[in-house]
């Protein structure tokens, strides 16, 4: 930097030339008059020295900006560089393993070669078995067919091979015996209910004239002066009135029960009139007719 000092200096003087330096001639007013003009050159001097100094600097910024651009295009070239390196080992390496896989896999087809003549034998004695058991899946088959269409035909069957009159009266036959049977039921205990009550209305009029006959014993022997004998019949004349009254009531009784069972007996029978039409209209909603007695007309295939 001292020597650039010097040397703006010495440009901004101008004091070296080609014929050397000046001798000026010794004068006190011509040496005041220098003195002032060296003040003036010294202070042009400063003046220039800085300007130079100042445009030297601004060269010196440029420079080291130039420089600092300069390394950070050769860091990038070089981180380029390390790029590119890197790209071409990994690439490097996946040929070496694309190279490894094909030959594996040429490994591997030839030892597959050797297992398709294996497999050709095994294939050769499993479509033996497969023929075999072809036969047996197309018998099953055809059995699945018919069952299908045996399923398919089951409603037809059931309107066309189904007699609907016959059903419906069997259904009205079996609906009314229930019925039937408790008519029968009823007038079977009204009949027994009557028999039972005039039985015991029998045995009543005779405990009663039992009763009287035993009375009139009494008075006879009350009249004989017999008084204990007449008391002790007048006792079973009271209780043999008492049991034929009882059984006179129970005799009612059952003849109202009879009366009853009479009055409601037909009533079976028109409630298991009921129940067999409506049986019959549920076998046969569609009040279909019976079949004809001809097979060529009775049961007609489906049209489809």
């Amino acid at each position: 930097m001292a020597a650039v000092t010097g040397a703006i200096r010495a440009y901004g003087l101008g004091l070296k030339t080609s014929e050397g330096p000046k001798t000026l001639p010794v004068n006190n007013k011509d040496v005041h008059s220098q003195v002032d003009v060296d003040m003036q050159v010294e202070e042009f001097e400063d003046k220039r020295f800085q300007a130079n100094l100042a445009e030297l600097g601004s060269y010196t910024s440029a420079a080291t900006a130039r420089a600092a651009a300069a390394a950070e295009e050769a860091t990038a070239a070089e981180q380029h560089v390390q790029q590119l390196h890197l790209k071409n080992q990994v690439t490097l390496a996946s040929a070496k393993d694309y190279l490894n896989k094909i030959t594996s896999e040429a490994q591997d087809a030839v030892e597959a070669s050797g297992d398709v003549a294996k497999t050709v034998s095994e294939a050769t004695k499993i479509s033996k078995k497969a023929s075999a058991k072809a036969e047996k899946l197309a018998l099953k088959a055809v059995e699945k067919m018919f069952e299908s269409k045996y399923k398919s035909l089951d409603g037809w069957r059931k309107e066309v091979l189904t007699n609907h009159w016959e059903n419906a009266r069997q259904a009205g036959v079996k609906a009314f015996q229930p019925y039937e049977h408790m008519m029968s039921v009823a007038n079977e205990r009204a009949n027994k209910y009557k028999a039972a009550a005039e039985t015991l209305s029998g045995v009543a009029s005779s405990l009663a004239d039992q009763a009287s006959k035993s009375s009139l014993t009494a008075g006879m022997k009350r009249m004989n002066g017999d008084m204990d004998g007449a008391a002790n019949l007048d006792g079973v004349a009271r209780g043999l009135r008492s049991h034929g009254q009882e059984l006179n009531m129970y005799a009612k009784n059952l003849k109202s029960e009879s009366e009853i069972l009479s009055e409601n007996a037909p009533t079976y029978l028109e409630r298991g009139l009921m129940a067999a039409k409506r049986a019959r209209y549920d076998a046969n909603p569609g009040y279909l007719p019976p079949l004809p007695m001809n097979p060529d007309f009775a049961y007609m295939p489906p049209t489809n």
